[in-house]
């Protein structure tokens, strides 16, 4: 007879796999180091957001009161090609009266988009996409001369461009634009 038939039922090992030993540092086996690099899900995200950004430029998002040719409403890309920029600056034109700003910040903005999008397709690591929200943001509050600038922004019923035109609609697009994207950046895993 063999020694296991002749044990009790209750003292005979177990050998079935569901409850094989386990090692005591298994649990590390399973954890995934983090490189830093976006998760797929976080790329497709990622590109999901810098697209509605990249949208905007072809959105009616500018207003103009009163209308322009006729116009009310432009995009950015029919603001860039129809009106010119302004000419060059007078004594009269630099003593800021309003919160005006230069329309090459709106293609600063734009620009930093273009590069998050390098960098999701290139070189995806969640800091580097980081950096450039970074970037954008700079890029939102520099035309504003730092934090005093902001304040008196809050106060401001509008932002005007220098080619004319209320702004404070894309700029607020635009600040929707960088905070998601940094959410999506933050909260990507790569497991």
């Amino acid at each position: 007879m063999p020694p296991e038939e002749s044990l009790p039922a209750e003292n005979q090992p177990d050998t079935s796999p569901a409850i094989a030993p386990q090692e005591k540092s298994s649990h590390f086996i399973l954890a995934q180091p983090d490189t830093g690099e976006l998760s797929r899900k976080g790329k497709k995200n990622a590109l999901v957001v810098i697209a509605l950004g990249l949208l905007t430029f072809f959105l009616p998002v500018i207003n103009f009161d009163p209308p322009l040719q006729g116009q009310q409403r432009w995009s950015v890309f029919e603001v860039a090609r129809r009106i010119p920029a302004p000419a060059t600056d007078t004594f009269a034109t630099t003593f800021p009266t309003t919160l005006t700003i230069s329309f090459e910040s709106v293609y600063a903005f734009y620009g930093t988009l273009l590069a998050g999008v390098g960098v999701v397709l290139l070189f995806p690591y969640r800091k580097l996409l980081l950096g450039v929200c970074l970037a954008a943001l700079a890029c939102l509050f520099f035309p504003f001369h730092g934090a005093l600038g902001i304040l008196w922004l809050a106060a401001m019923s509008s932002i005007q461009s220098d080619r004319g035109g209320d702004l404070k609609t894309l700029w607020i697009i635009f600040a929707i634009e960088v905070a998601a994207l940094a959410v999506v950046t933050w909260t990507d895993t790569t497991s």
